[in-house]
């Protein structure tokens, strides 16, 4: 019942599938009226979508260089931050290698800080008590 991309990657020629969220799939109903062709959206090539996000980027008043890339960086970092596992971020990316993926696993002290709650919510009760001591 859920909608999915699907399609080769162009770079690794790799295929892949993307399940698409709700907000994805109210942005594509939101564009649908400005479509060509078979393609959900009229794509440009990535040095004149880096030129147009530079005038975005002046026009919001914002005082970085902003490159389509940084989308794939600030997808991943939140993925990853909101528990999604790196193996499933690494995949959605078209990484070959995992090792790739983990240059956007940096650990904030608040997902060490979740992280290490549930672990010990998921443990508590299941280890032996030694001398007190959990």
């Amino acid at each position: 019942g859920s909608l999915w991309i699907s399609s080769v990657r162009q770079k690794t020629n790799i295929p892949f599938r993307v399940k698409l969220m709700e907000s994805a799939c109210k942005i594509i109903d939101r564009y649908e009226p400005f479509r060509r062709g078979k393609r959900l959206f009229n794509f440009y090539r990535n040095g004149w979508t880096n030129v147009l996000l530079k005038q975005i980027a002046a026009e919001c008043g914002i005082n970085k260089h902003l490159t389509f890339h940084m989308s794939r960086h600030s997808y991943a970092v939140m993925a990853i931050s909101n528990g999604m596992p790196i193996e499933s971020v690494s995949k959605i990316l078209g990484h070959t290698n995992i090792t790739t993926t983990q240059i956007y696993a940096k650990v904030t002290s608040n997902k060490l800080d979740h992280d290490i709650s549930v672990f010990e919510s998921r443990i508590k009760g299941h280890l032996p008590v030694i001398g007190g001591m959990v």
